[in-house]
């Protein structure tokens, strides 16, 4: 059957009905008591940031030069600026997403998102100024990547999941064109017009590149097998008969042949070394400029030329730049020393930042886009010694600090994506996706990027990338991780913080699962483990388990069931009681355990069918304990085991005690909502 995605042949159908998937949050049943409700004080955004992720350069409905740049927040903005006044024009909600990882123009005009977490297209037309949310895409996926234009106004997309690719025609009809490899991400795409040939970078597992004929319908993978040990193919651009590829993280680009994938030979201009790939820092390259030979692209601060006939490249003179460049386009300004056309792109993701280089003069020059700030979701929250809450934001990794006592805000850029952390003393330690990386923050100190928080150690080389739990024990840190892509077997890391050195790393402590919590009690420390690997995978498991760890031999002691009842698959929040005993959370149950006796004393469930999304524990003076789980707060009275759910407007998750107060991050999922609440509980 010929031309069974060639998509341009439906240009004339009718608009496809958008399809909303209706998502159960899992939340399961509550299992309590008679609920109450007492008055939450919401505390508002914690942390307002400038965040972008690809931007794309087009005209505006006059013709004008314009950037179209979607911003992280709550919701999403669409901001569209003027290159030649630099300023903004336009400020466009982008309803229901969080962020847009991928953007593009399609030959009609009309500018292209894809958002997560929702996983919906948005089409915004510069004519009409109207942006219409064109639904999930077909893959129902919530997370979609590597928009790229095709012909006759046909876009194509890529999504988290199952590496799927879909396409919507020029009417606003939606195709899933399926799978393109056994993998997770189809992380960027490139078009081969002229030929009909789809290009898919994938990955997470293993990367590879998948040549996908549109008109046949064949999927063949074609990276050579000596780069496929990077976990991503990345940023893809087809340029002069070629298909330049990023690898991560290894950073290499290589120019392979479009059918075959063999790589070119490339030549460093200033050393006249020759190999199959060069350094690479920014998105992928530019588009083939007006002489008909040049890419661009950018290493280390610094931009490149690369000439597509010789294919030797070389740093451009005078063109060094404050970032790594993420999106590429070519203008035109029609300003003295700036004739012709002029390469622009925005450089890095965090402050607006924008250059232009004009081949012809050699003029080049930076210049800030007056882009607004959003309020951004939190992901993770900790209560300090100082009586402040430290919020960290969801992707972008910014800290937000509340001073509970003067109500103050303030915040710092470049921690990461935080996974876990824990205090010591005045010392914050702090586990970051997606290297695993190890921090410490000393607060009494200036915030300095990369010096302070500084980099302890990290984990990705043994292949553990999310630090899920940080405890502290007679000055060693203990680190409990989730392993990387496609892998499994979680570790226990022990470091030392007077020491130092190289950290002890146990994997497969207990085989092929998650280290997810950690507690220390009675010269031992307590982890509990969760059935699963890391992602993309299936559990090979079938029962978490509670084990004691040795901390003088390093050793694990032996492994217990921490339920009475039931067979636990994921165990959460471990935290240690005033009675001595270790209280937890696994799937919904709440659970007590005495680590003397070693054995499980007692349990109930609070939440059916839980994943315990967002677990904690917190003993208060008035003497009951609060949890959070998948959501809801509960009270229970540790004597009598009884509990209630305490209602708000919405989830609830991330609980910590200041004195008396307790404080929560709000919204729908646990890493969305851009606020903190405030709860005083009754005497």
């Amino acid at each position: 059957m010929k031309n069974i995605y060639h998509l341009s042949k439906w240009k004339n159908s009718s608009l496809c009905s958008s399809i909303l998937f209706a998502v159960g949050l899992g939340f399961g049943i509550w299992l309590h008591g008679t609920a109450y409700a007492d008055e939450m004080e919401d505390l508002g955004p914690q942390v307002y940031d400038l965040t972008i992720y690809e931007s794309a350069f087009g005209k505006d409905s006059k013709g004008r030069p314009v950037v179209y740049a979607p911003i992280v927040g709550n919701p999403s903005k669409l901001v569209i600026a003027d290159l030649k006044t630099r300023k903004v024009q336009k400020v466009i909600p982008i309803p229901g997403a969080k962020g847009v990882w991928t953007v593009t123009i399609s030959t009609d005009g009309k500018v292209w998102l894809g958002s997560y977490s929702n996983g919906h297209v948005y089409r915004y037309d510069p004519i009409t100024d109207v942006l219409t949310d064109m639904g999930a895409s077909p893959t129902g996926s919530n997370v979609l990547y590597g928009l790229d234009p095709g012909k006759d106004g046909v876009v194509y997309g890529g999504s988290y999941g199952a590496a799927k690719v879909f396409a919507y025609n020029v009417a606003g009809k939606s195709f899933d064109l399926g799978s393109v490899f056994p993998d997770v991400y189809a992380r960027d795409l490139a078009l081969d017009a002229e030929n009909d040939v789809l290009y898919a970078g994938v990955g997470a597992i293993r990367a590879n590149v998948v040549r996908f004929d549109l008109k046949t319908g064949e999927k063949r993978p074609i990276l050579p097998v000596e780069y496929q040990t990077d976990s991503f193919a990345y940023d893809l651009d087809f340029v002069a008969g070629r298909l330049f590829v990023k690898l991560e993280p290894s950073f290499r680009e290589v120019l392979l042949d479009p059918v075959t994938g063999k790589p070119d030979m490339v030549t460093n201009g200033l050393t006249k070394q020759q190999q199959e790939f060069f350094p690479i820092g920014s998105r992928g390259v530019s588009p083939l400029a007006p002489d008909g030979k040049s890419v661009y692209f950018s290493y280390k601060y610094q931009l490149y030329r690369l000439d597509t006939t010789t294919k030797t490249y070389a740093p451009v003179p005078g063109a060094s730049l404050a970032n790594n460049v993420i999106s590429w386009g070519w203008e035109e300004f029609n300003e003295p020393g700036y004739p012709g056309k002029s390469l622009v792109g925005v450089i890095g993701n965090y402050d607006g930042r924008v250059f232009r280089y004009n081949p012809i003069t050699g003029n080049h020059e930076e210049y800030m886009l007056p882009f607004p700030p959003q309020p951004l979701d939190l992901y993770h929250v900790i209560a300090g010694p100082d009586r402040k809450l430290y919020s960290s934001a969801y992707i972008n990794g910014s800290l937000g600090i509340y001073d509970t006592e003067t109500g103050k805000h303030s915040q710092f850029p470049g921690l990461g994506q935080v996974e876990g952390w824990v205090w010591d003393r005045d010392k914050l330690y702090v586990g970051t996706y997606p290297e695993g990386k190890i921090l410490k923050y000393d607060p009494n100190q200036a915030w300095r990027v990369k010096e302070n928080p500084v980099m302890l150690f990290h984990l990705k080389e043994q292949e553990q990338i999310r630090p899920l739990s940080l405890v502290v024990y007679h000055h060693k840190l203990y680190v409990g991780t989730r392993s990387e892509y496609g892998t499994w077997g979680g570790a226990l890391t022990v470091y030392d913080l007077v020491k130092k050195g190289k950290p002890s790393v146990f994997r497969n402590i207990v085989p092929n699962q998650t280290i997810t919590t950690l507690a220390a009690k009675n010269n031992r420390i307590w982890v509990g483990t969760s059935i699963e690997g890391g992602d993309a995978t299936t559990p090979k498991e079938s029962e978490a388990v509670l084990f004691e760890f040795d901390p003088k031999t390093n050793t694990k002691v032996a492994e217990y069931s921490p339920l009475v009842k039931g067979i636990p698959l994921r165990i959460s929040g471990l935290t240690v009681g005033p009675d001595g005993m270790l209280w937890g959370i696994s799937d919904g149950i709440l659970f007590q355990f005495d680590p003397v006796k070693r054995r499980a004393l007692r349990q109930t469930p609070l939440v059916r069918g839980a994943s315990s999304t967002g677990t904690s524990m917190v003993f208060h003076p008035n003497g009951y304990l609060y949890v959070t789980v998948d959501g809801s707060l509960f009270k229970i009275d540790p004597k009598t085991w009884k509990r209630w759910r305490i209602p708000y407007t919405t989830n609830l998750y991330r609980l910590v005690r200041i004195g008396r107060d307790l404080y929560m991050k709000a919204g729908p999922k646990v890493n969305m909502g851009v606020n903190l609440v405030k709860y005083t509980p009754e005497e």
